[in-house]
């Protein structure tokens, strides 16, 4: 791994050797071309460029497909990625979900790209990065125009997606419930413990005074019947 880190390192003295303006990127891959794959994730890569002190250098250029490959859902490490302030760029194609492969296919998923593009918009764009259409025909599809129709599908897509995310940020609903979700943490017991105030022997002796907690619903299908109302908007 310092061999890979001495790599980047080069080349980010040599970006400045040329004075290349442009933003540096790595993209986590979970398999291939190595077979010790350091950059297998959002959180991987973000961990060894902190590490040897890189992070100020690159950026992560995410292909949210590549998520399912470890079993996780289409939009997570775009979200990863931006929380630590590192998506760079991300990647408009996506993978057939039974398939436990990249098949590389043009985005097609009006969910899974409104959550993308809900995260993108919410970190107030990609400055130097963007997307970029990765996406493939596939065997059965052996013309140019059929690439021609998957782009267009892909742009399509992705540009629907934004009307859909930039309709759930304007009007507030959607974050509202998500802020009375995590409520708790915002007072009492729960904002010492998002605070880091408190101890595990404070914490049982709360609950040895109050009693044990009682659970909440998390209201999945709630949130997911008011993402599809973004998603699928009644007709006017």
């Amino acid at each position: 791994m310092s061999h890979m880190a001495q790599l980047y390192r080069m080349a980010a003295q040599y970006r400045d050797k040329i004075g290349f303006r442009g933003q540096l990127l790595i993209q986590p891959k979970p398999a291939d071309p190595r077979r010790h794959q350091y950059e297998s994730d959002a959180m991987s890569t973000m961990h060894m460029l902190r590490h040897f002190g890189l992070d100020k250098h690159y950026k992560l250029y995410i292909k949210p497909a590549f998520a399912r490959l470890t079993s996780r859902p289409y939009e997570h490490d775009v979200y990863m990625a931006a929380a630590y302030n590192m998506l760079g760029c991300v990647d408009a194609s996506d993978s057939w979900p039974e398939f436990n492969g990249t098949s590389d296919i043009c985005a097609q998923d009006m969910r899974d790209a409104t959550l993308v593009m809900k995260c993108v918009l919410e970190q107030g764009g990609l400055q130097q990065g963007g997307f970029t259409l990765g996406g493939r025909v596939r065997r059965e599809s052996t013309e140019p125009r059929d690439l021609f129709h998957g782009h267009i599908m892909a742009m399509d897509t992705f540009a629907r997606a934004l009307r859909n995310a930039a309709r759930m940020i304007s009007d507030g609903s959607f974050s509202k419930s998500v802020q009375q979700r995590y409520a708790s943490y915002k007072s009492g017991l729960g904002e010492r413990v998002e605070k880091g105030s408190i101890t595990f022997d404070e914490c049982e002796e709360f609950v040895r005074k109050t009693g044990e907690p009682q659970p909440q619903s998390s209201r999945y299908e709630h949130y997911q019947n008011m993402f599809n109302y973004y998603v699928y908007p009644p007709r006017e």
